[in-house]
Order: C-alpha cells, then sequence, then structure tokens
C-alpha cells in the first residue's frame, strides 16, 4: 500500500497531497468533536428542581401533603438526562463541519502549501550553508506565510458557513492573535524539523500530519463563542 502511494506521489504529487489533507483534516475535525461530544456529556448536570418548603403547622395539622407534582417534575428530568446519556457521538456529529474542514484542506491549504514550500522557499532562499537556508525559510515561513494562513483559514471557513464578509473580518479579528500565539508553540518546532530533516518531496505530507491535530485545535476555535 505505501509503495502504490509513493507511486501515486511521484506521478501526481498535487492530487496526491489535496486528497491526503482532505482525509486528514476530516479526521481532525473529527476528533475535535468527539472532544466536544465527550466534554458536553460531562458537563451534564441534573436539572435544578425546586420544592416548595413544608409548613410544620401543616404537619400538626393532619393536613395531607401531596408528591405527585414534585415527583413527576424528578420523573421528567431523569427522562432528559437518559436521552443526553444514550445519545451516540454518530448523533451528535455534524458532518457538513467536518466536510467543511475536509474542503478546506483539500481545495485551498494543500494548494497554498504546495506553491509555498515546493516552488517559491526553493526560489527566494538560497544559500550555500544550510543551517542559513533552513533559518531563513523558518524566518519567512513563520513570519508572514503563517500569518497568512491563520486568516485564510478563518475566513475561508467562514464563507464556506455562509457568514458574510463583514462578519468574518470581525471573526478573524477576534481570533487571530490568540491563534497565532498557539501557532508559535507548534509550527516553529514543526517547521525546524521539516526544513531540516524532511526531503522537499514529503514536506508537505509532513505538514498535512501536524495538521491533524492543529486543525483540530483550530476547529475547536473557530467553533467556540
Amino acid at each position: 500500500m505505501m509503495k502504490s502511494y509513493m507511486t501515486l506521489l511521484k506521478k501526481k504529487p498535487l492530487t496526491t497531497k489535496m486528497t491526503t489533507t482532505f482525509v486528514l483534516y476530516t479526521l481532525g475535525d473529527m476528533g475535535c468533536q468527539y472532544f466536544e461530544y465527550r466534554q458536553d456529556k460531562r458537563d451534564k448536570r441534573m436539572p435544578e428542581t425546586t420544592f416548595e418548603p413544608i409548613n410544620s403547622s401543616h404537619i400538626l395539622r393532619g393536613d395531607e401533603l401531596s408528591l405527585h407534582p414534585i415527583l413527576e417534575e424528578f420523573e421528567a428530568a431523569k427522562n432528559v438526562i437518559a436521552v443526553e446519556y444514550s445519545s451516540s457521538f454518530l448523533d451528535y456529529w455534524d458532518a457538513e463541519r467536518s466536510s467543511r474542514m475536509g474542503l478546506y484542506g483539500f481545495a485551498i491549504s494543500t494548494p497554498l502549501y504546495y506553491a509555498w514550500m515546493c516552488k517559491c522557499l526553493p526560489r527566494i532562499v538560497y544559500f550555500k550553508s544550510k543551517a542559513k537556508c533552513v533559518g531563513m525559510k523558518l524566518f519567512l515561513d513563520q513570519l508572514f506565510f503563517e500569518c497568512f494562513m491563520i486568516c485564510t483559514f478563518f475566513s475561508s471557513i467562514d464563507l464556506l458557513e455562509g457568514r458574510s464578509a463583514s462578519e468574518s473580518m470581525e471573526n478573524v479579528k477576534e481570533k487571530f492573535l490568540p491563534t497565532f500565539k498557539d501557532s508559535m508553540k507548534v509550527w516553529p518546532a514543526a517547521q525546524l524539523i521539516n526544513f531540516a530533516l524532511i526531503p522537499l518531496h514529503w514536506q508537505n505530507l509532513w505538514i498535512s500530519t501536524v495538521a491533524v491535530f492543529w486543525s483540530a485545535y483550530v476547529s475547536y476555535i473557530q467553533h467556540t463563542e
């Protein structure tokens, strides 16, 4: 199977990488939604039930106390909890959301990364020293391209979800800085390994593999108000 994949990668590199990224981004979002599903189930609490205080003078007079309203309310709450906890992940899973993430990886992210990693950087960065070459690539990638890709992600998903351009702009303004700060904890190290150790024709695939986890994170940020 790996041999067949390598053959496809050589014959049709961009198409193969796009298809691979579609699968990986879809799986990343499914992982994110499973985390949200588990979190929702853990956070579910029995709805509060208010009980009317019992007047002791009623008991002394022998007044009849009716527990039916209390029991009915308790049974209703118990049924709600039972339904919530009996639902499976497949009932919770938003397939359209995962498809949008996969589509973004297929049609937008991979072609842009392919053009940047395989076409642009090798032409604009060339030093005899490998250390200088790696350092300059890393600098340009994190300072310019990473910022561009964060903005591209949020704006693309917003438009796929049907938001207006103005709404998308506000979303990007709100989420860019915290996302960029968190990206600094992941991508510099990942790209250092990429530029220093990974052969050029494998670099886009390495990025897609790391992006499984990153796509889960940014999907969570995108869908958290």
